[in-house]
């Protein structure tokens, strides 16, 4: 739903996820709202103890991610597809994977009951938004 003029900005600089929200309305300038950003995270993070196959689990899970994998900002143990979130801007996931203090994975769902609420606000009343600035070309044509 608003998948027309709400989109999520997701990008990996310097080896940080990083999220933002874009706009682009039917008759309206676009805008974007500065989202947040987490660091990525490796096989080589995981706290033991962990699962016997846990490195095989994570290379698995981040080829599904695409690489966009990071510890949930509100769960430590549930690592994250950052791709997926409940809001644009956000960076808390739909979905992940718990590797550590468990003896097998798990894959993990986390429903938020007033995520449509929120989303249906964001579409009609936006708030929060800015006006993307024109990039300043260097003169050539």
């Amino acid at each position: 739903m608003g998948a027309v003029v709400s989109y999520r900005s997701i990008y990996i600089d310097r080896g940080e996820i990083h999220a933002d929200a874009i706009r682009v309305p039917f008759f309206s300038t676009a805008a974007f709202k500065a989202g947040g950003r987490l660091p990525l995270l490796t096989v080589a993070d995981l706290r033991p103890p962990t699962t016997p196959t846990s490195g095989h689990d994570f290379a698995t899970f981040s080829e599904l991610a695409d690489g966009f994998v990071a510890r949930s900002p509100t769960d430590p143990l549930l690592i994250s597809d950052q791709r997926y979130t409940y809001s644009p801007e956000g960076l808390d996931a739909v979905w992940g994977l718990q590797l550590e203090n468990t003896d097998s994975p798990l894959f993990r769902i986390t429903p938020r009951w007033n995520y449509f609420g929120a989303l249906a606000r964001d579409l009609f009343r936006p708030r929060g938004y800015a006006a993307i600035p024109l990039a300043q070309t260097s003169g050539m044509p």
